[in-house]
């Protein structure tokens, strides 16, 4: 370990993969069969790994004779941070996502909400297999899968016009009698 201290002083790459092991919490499993600059030392660099990670932010939750432990990462710790920020001014947690991001939000929110309505009106469906219909666009091969896009491409219209909706119904709920 000692050697290892010497590297990592001298060393400012490996100190920028310890930094990015912990940041991106890499499991053991993908790290063992990482390429890295001094394979000589991965036992060495992955208990530095975990040496900084025991000094990091961890929760811990115990139930009887269980005991789970985990770590958040700075870069999650930031994330959370922006968002707690962004959520506590009022704004809409889209502003803090990425655009690719807010896409897959709501194509996930409008397939789940699909699917479950469908499910709540009797409509028998796996959601695995709603899913995979929906995304593929396939067509349907039954009622219940047609109840299912049917729902699917009203919530999608009603995301397309909420602003509007949601203007006119704030316009009528400030009319006095």
């Amino acid at each position: 370990m000692q050697n290892m201290e010497q590297l990592n002083q001298n060393n400012n790459a490996l100190r920028k993969l310890i930094s990015n092991l912990n940041n991106n919490y890499v499991h053991w499993e993908k790290f063992k069969d990482m390429q890295i600059p001094e394979p000589d030392y991965r036992m060495d660099i992955w208990a530095k790994v975990l040496a900084e990670r025991e000094q990091g932010f961890y929760r811990r939750l115990s139930f009887s004779s269980i005991e789970i432990k985990w770590w958040i990462s700075n870069a999650l710790e930031a994330q959370l941070h922006q968002l707690d920020i962004g959520l506590a001014g009022g704004r809409d947690f889209h502003v803090l996502l990425e655009p690719r991001q807010v896409h897959r939000h709501k194509t996930n929110a409008l397939l789940e909400e699909s699917i479950s309505s469908a499910q709540l009106a009797g409509i028998t469906v796996s959601k695995k297999a709603a899913k995979e219909m929906l995304l593929k666009k396939r067509a349907p091969q039954d009622v219940a899968e047609q109840v299912c896009i049917n729902i699917f491409k009203a919530l999608q219209l009603a995301y397309a016009k909420k602003t509007k909706i949601l203007k006119r119904l704030y316009s009528c709920s400030s009319i006095k009698y």
